[in-house]
């Protein structure tokens, strides 16, 4: 004889299932995917990033020889989206307790999870090296602290030469 919540739990079940199998379609849509036979573009191959760098063990961010070669508009325009991302990440509202009970249950079953506090680390670190990069080619550096806190609106001028 079965209970009056079999039908519930196996309902549950089948939704799970469902839900599993429409966000791993959703995986073809993830940033740089290209079907096999799709059109090279001239303004993908230069939308493309660059390979990024990596945290020493001391926290300091080593740009890759394509961060170092940069021009001061690139690095600047760089340095404006990581302070956008930063902000914006100060400005999100803290997860609910569903989102909570729902990232712990995905990470039993073996899914990564985002170090959110390691990833602004990284990205301030980030920074403060292109900053010495924009030192090291004779252009004026960004007042990081002050873009932290709301940006001055004179960004623009600080990638000219000095």
């Amino acid at each position: 004889m079965t209970s009056f919540t079999e039908p519930i739990r196996l309902g549950w079940g089948a939704a799970a299932v469902a839900s599993a199998l429409v966000l791993g379609g959703c995986s073809a849509a993830a940033p740089g995917y290209q079907p096999a036979g799709g059109r090279s573009s001239t303004l993908l191959e230069r939308a493309k990033s660059f390979e990024a760098g990596d945290v020493t063990e001391t926290g300091a961010y080593k740009p890759s020889e394509q961060e170092r070669s940069l021009d001061c508009r690139r690095l600047l325009g760089s340095m404006k989206v990581i302070v956008s991302r930063l902000r914006d990440s100060h400005n999100r509202p803290a997860p609910s307790a569903v989102a909570s009970a729902a990232q712990q249950a995905s990470a039993s079953m073996g899914a990564k999870s985002i170090d959110m506090t390691a990833e602004e680390k990284r990205e301030k670190a980030r920074l403060v090296a292109y900053n010495q990069l924009l030192k090291d080619k004779q252009c004026a550096p960004l007042d990081i602290e002050q873009e932290l806190r709301g940006g001055s609106g004179a960004a623009a001028p600080a990638a000219k030469k000095k």
